[in-house]
C-alpha cells in the first residue's frame, strides 16, 4: 500500500507520494526567474529557504502555467532537492495499491497509477520531475 496526496492541477489529477510531501501551504510571494523552464513561475520563500515554484501540470506537460497563479503550494522533496508545486486543489490523502504503469503509458513521470473514483490517477515520480528543471 502506498499513501499519496491527491491534487488537481489544471484539468488533471495527480497523486504525490506522502513520503515526499513536506507540507501544503497557501501560495506565497514569488520572485520571477527569467529564462527558466516554462512551468517555473519563480522562487518562493518557504521556511527560510528559496524554493523553485513550479506549476505542476505545466511541468508534467512541458508547458507554461496559467497567467494567474493557483492558490496552493505542495512542498515536496526527493533526492536532496525540494520544490513548491502550484496546484489548484488538494483533495485528500489516500492510501491504496499503486499499479504498474500500462505498457502504452505516455503520461507524466510516474511510479505507477492508482484507482480513484473509477479513474486511473498517476502517482508522480517527484525525483524524475525535479530532474526536468
Amino acid at each position: 500500500m502506498t499513501s499519496y496526496l491527491l491534487v488537481r492541477s489544471g484539468r488533471a489529477r495527480y497523486g504525490v507520494p506522502l513520503s515526499e510531501v513536506v507540507e501544503v501551504m497557501d501560495a506565497a510571494e514569488v520572485v520571477v526567474v527569467p529564462a527558466a523552464h516554462p512551468a517555473v513561475r519563480g522562487l518562493s520563500a518557504v521556511r527560510g529557504r528559496l524554493l523553485p515554484r513550479v506549476h505542476l501540470e505545466g511541468l508534467v506537460t512541458g508547458q507554461a502555467g496559467p497567467a494567474v497563479a493557483p492558490p496552493t503550494l505542495v512542498v515536496a522533496g526527493a533526492g536532496g532537492r525540494s520544490v513548491a508545486f502550484e496546484v489548484d486543489e488538494v483533495d485528500l490523502a489516500a492510501q491504496g495499491q499503486v499499479l504498474p504503469l500500462p505498457a502504452e503509458w505516455t503520461g507524466p513521470s510516474a511510479i505507477g497509477v492508482a484507482q480513484h473514483d473509477g479513474d486511473l490517477i498517476p502517482v508522480l515520480d517527484v525525483q524524475a520531475l525535479l530532474a526536468r528543471l
